[in-house]
């Protein structure tokens, strides 16, 4: 280790003066800040030589990993149980990459490097990063959005983000979504457009359900100022065009605050909030429950309607589903493993559930699951999010209580026990009308909500904007690799970093850069970028 690391620097005293030991002090960081980046450069150089040797004597040995280009559209799985910390990240910012059918993905939490990310890291350029069309800090304030995990991207869509001056509701434009790049930690503008015609363009809305089933993302109902939806919209990720999709068959209920899974390439509903059918019949395959505080003119209520699209006959089908079915709701949460889809709480008229249930998508038989609750059971709750951690275990985060009070609680679920046990975080953040993403890294990245319960008069004017959560909230499944947290520690020592980066090796340098990419640092960071020959397509439009 270097002798730069023991040294010390003590307090000015009379005979020395404050510029001095200023001056004394910026060199010891910077000193240490070299010793560092020698040290980094050193480590990853040694093991990349080290992979390089290994592959040329064994180039079998990766054979069976996925092409870098190709990261799996499943989330990851872990074992572990335990939470190890919290964090939190400003919402701060590229076409997406072409996904691959290949049921892994290569990751970079290991503490060490495969062969395959080291091939990432190199042709990051053409792989992983793309050009900037749109640089922003954050997406904006957003309740009702959607959230869906793809490659190493989160995808954010739709939302509600408050009231304009004249009443009317400001929802997210529709041909608008953001990308977010977990290992930049930056988000990505882009604008979309149609397959055809503008009727291929979906409705402006809040609180849709969404899923992701290959290179395609399928959008279903909602709420916007005509009302509920029924419609189902696709978009291309490959090209960012939207097409709208006329299945056969009796179509959903209109309704928004329902949820969406994928389950054998199909996508399908349950539940939600919406006006009464247009035909009434005792035949229909779901119950639904008046909401008598709804308007008469548009009077609307819950159902509990299982249903799916199947992407092969181009249809809806309404399977016979059986057993103790759940009661009609909206705003529950769900979460699949396997082919057990897990369902819990949700709201009905004024009362807010508790109860858990779990649905084999083989046999479409519900059963309510007893848990064994140690103390005291989870309290009821809407608008809260229920995430698969692993093959084992689920977890809960906030809500909105019986009481009308945003929830900061979270608890994880055993399906192998029935229980549920509360986690004590570090940091606890009111969220509701939120979503939660299992990220590549084995984080549950918790983006958007509420943290004040919102106020019917409430309209877009800054003295409101504390209503609405504008942070990332992070609840890490794992500690965070050696190689994040060293991205993070130089882009946060920027600029004194600045001509140290030339130490690093010349694959990560783009990815350093770019990681410390900001609106304030955007000229200086191009200039290095062209300054180090990259040939990137930086077309940057403020």
């Amino acid at each position: 280790m270097s002798s730069v690391f023991r040294e010390k620097i003590s307090k000015p005293n009379n005979s020395v003066s404050e510029e001095r030991f200023n001056s004394d002090r910026s060199n010891y960081s910077h000193r240490l800040l070299q010793d560092f980046f020698a040290s980094i450069s050193i480590s990853i150089e040694f093991l990349l030589d080290s992979i390089a040797m290994n592959f040329v004597s064994n180039p079998s040995s990766i054979s069976s990993r996925p092409s870098p280009s190709s990261p799996s559209l499943s989330p990851p799985s872990s074992s572990s149980s335990s939470l190890v910390t919290v964090s939190n990240q400003p919402m701060s910012s590229q076409s997406l990459p072409q996904s691959s059918s290949s049921s892994s993905s290569s990751s970079l939490t290991s503490a060490t490097f495969s062969f395959s990310n080291y091939d990432l890291f190199k042709s990051s350029s053409t792989n992983l990063m793309f050009p900037l069309e749109s640089f922003e800090d954050d997406p904006g304030i957003n309740i009702g959005h959607i959230t869906a995990s793809y490659n190493d991207y989160i995808i954010l869509l739709s939302g509600f983000k408050g009231y304009r001056e004249n009443s009317t509701a400001l929802y997210r434009s529709s041909d608008e979504i953001w990308i977010y790049d977990q290992l930049m930690e930056k988000w990505i503008k882009k604008i979309c457009t149609t397959e055809t015609n503008d009727d291929d363009m979906p409705i402006e809305r809040s609180s849709a359900c969404a899923t992701i089933i290959e290179n395609f993302l399928y959008l279903f109902g909602g709420f916007s100022e005509e009302g509920n939806l029924n419609t189902l919209n696709r978009l291309n990720l490959s090209t960012l065009k939207w097409s709208r999709l006329r299945p056969n068959g009796r179509e959903p209920l209109p309704c928004d605050k329902n949820i969406g899974w994928e389950y054998d390439g199909n996508f399908y509903l349950f539940g939600g909030y919406g006006p009464v059918p247009r035909i009434w019949s005792e035949d229909f395959p779901f119950q639904f429950i008046f909401d008598n505080s709804s308007h008469w003119h548009y009077v609307r209520g819950w159902n509990n309607q299982l249903v799916y699209y199947d992407r092969e006959m181009n249809c809806w089908q309404w399977p016979n589903h059986h057993g103790d079915i759940p009661s009609a709701r909206a705003a529950c949460a769900a979460a699949k493993i396997g082919h057990l889809l897990y369902l819990f709480g949700g709201r009905v008229n004024q009362d807010r559930m508790n109860d858990m249930y779990v649905l084999n998508l083989r046999s479409y038989r519900w059963k309510q699951i007893q848990c064994n609750d140690l103390d005291y059971p989870i309290s009821g709750r809407s608008w809260h999010t229920l995430t698969q951690t692993s093959e084992r275990f689920l977890i809960l985060y906030g809500g909105f209580s019986h009481n009308n009070q945003p929830l900061n609680d979270c608890w994880l679920f055993d399906i192998q026990t029935n229980v549920w046990r509360e986690i004590i975080l570090p940091t606890r953040k009111p969220r509701f009308w939120h979503t939660a993403t299992l990220s590549s890294f084995n984080e549950i990245l918790i983006l958007g909500g509420a943290i004040e319960e919102l106020n019917v008069t409430f309209h877009r004017n800054p003295k409101y904007n504390h209503i609405f959560a504008k942070n990332i909230f992070t609840i890490q499944l794992e500690p965070k690799s050696l190689f994040r947290q060293c991205l993070n520690v130089i882009a946060n020592s920027l600029p004194l970093t600045e001509n140290l980066i030339n130490s690093l090796p010349r694959c990560l340098i783009e990815i350093v850069l770019k990681r410390c990419l900001t609106n304030t640092n955007l000229n200086r960071l191009c200039y290095l970028l062209n300054h180090n020959s990259f040939a990137l397509s930086l077309n940057v439009s403020k």
